[in-house]
């Protein structure tokens, strides 16, 4: 940390890195209740997937392939990169302090490994088992003590279900353009209030820092954490948020739209259905089953709060599903040859990197 900053807002919420503070690493041998949580994560997941596509013609699925235009696919992808690129770009200001980025927002090539292979371990892992190893990559990369990465994991989550419960209040069938200025007016209110009123009461809730906190006090100390750390502030974060869902949800509704013959409208009620389905506490293997349930869920609902979803919307959503799941994995196998070229090289320049050995500086309250 910088000489002459204060560091009084700062404090611990969590144990210290494996080899920091002396501590031990902790083992990884999965212990009985861990396993079989696995196998009925994989059991639900592929269940509901498969009750999903039980009734599926599945000789159709080349017609609904050919739906989807060369253009389609390629502005997809394009989609995808830039959303990859807003993400990067939060993380470079939640994560990296404002000295360490020397000016620079785009995020440095460090940043990009780490979101990089985190999202594939999101994507390819049940029950967001892939958040795990978001503290190890920011510690490996990056230099970050726990309690920082684990800090900026939370507030990074807590802006993305504001953006889409925002996205998902919009969709709503038969909102006039006044119900809409008015939404999106107390949410931008929301979002100004947020840090100082939630950071206050969870000041009076948990006035002292403790890392053997447990339950509920252990959730607050994280949560304040989160609201005050100092570079969470930075409105650019928001604008990064916004940006990153506005056009991975353009990019899943044009597709669900031309797959299904659907509005965009209808479309994007079904892309932001199938994001949300992310905070369910059970979830299959790479979301396989939830998402496509989410989907055509939210297809469903604004095409008359229960109507049925056209058939292909399954079809349309497990399409644009395994689109996002290569475009993850190929991006984790760039960053992972990135990684073995920074290896050889070197230190980087800019990257925010800080000496594990020296641990977390943070202070308590």
């Amino acid at each position: 940390m910088a000489a002459g900053r204060a560091v009084g807002r700062r404090w611990p919420v969590g144990p210290a890195a494996p080899g920091a503070h002396g501590g031990q690493a902790m083992s990884s041998k999965p212990t009985l209740k861990q396993r079989i949580r696995l196998v009925l994560t994989w059991l639900i997941g592929l269940g509901l997937l498969g009750w999903l596509m039980h009734k599926l013609d599945w000789s159709v699925l080349p017609q609904i392939l050919s739906r989807i235009d060369a253009a389609i696919w390629l502005g997809a992808a394009a989609c995808i990169v830039v959303s990859y690129a807003f993400r990067a770009s939060r993380m470079q200001l939640v994560l990296v302090e404002p000295h360490e980025r020397r000016g620079r927002i785009l995020p440095s090539r460090a940043v990009w490994r780490v979101m990089l292979i985190h999202n594939a371990a999101i994507n390819l892992l049940p029950m967001r088992g892939g958040e795990l190893s978001f503290p190890w990559l920011a510690r490996r990369e990056l230099g970050q003590p726990v309690s920082r990465s684990v800090a900026a994991l939370m507030w990074m989550r807590i802006q993305d279900l504001g953006v889409l419960l925002l996205l998902a209040a919009l969709a709503w069938p038969g909102l006039s353009l006044d119900v809409h200025a008015a939404l999106v007016a107390v949410w931008l209110l929301g979002v100004v209030l947020l840090q100082p009123v939630a950071g206050r009461v969870l000041r009076l809730l948990v006035p002292t820092a403790s890392v053997q906190a447990t339950g509920w006090r252990k959730a607050a100390g994280a949560l304040r954490a989160a609201l005050e750390e100092p570079s969470h502030n930075h409105p650019l974060t928001w604008f990064c948020t916004l940006g990153n869902w506005a056009v991975k949800l353009a990019a899943g509704s044009a597709m669900l739209a031309a797959v299904c013959h659907v509005s965009f409208g209808t479309g994007w009620a079904g892309a932001v259905g199938g994001e949300l389905t992310a905070i369910l506490p059970i979830q299959g293997p790479a979301s396989l089953g939830t998402y496509e349930a989410g989907v055509k869920g939210g297809m469903a609902w604004i095409a008359g709060l229960g109507a049925a979803a056209p058939q292909e919307a399954v079809l349309g959503a497990l399409a644009w599903h395994l689109m996002l799941i290569a475009a993850s994995v190929i991006g984790a196998a760039l960053a992972g040859f990135s990684h073995l070229r920074a290896a050889a090289a070197g230190p980087e320049d800019g990257a925010g990197a800080r000496d594990p050995k020296q641990g977390d500086n943070s202070a308590p309250v």
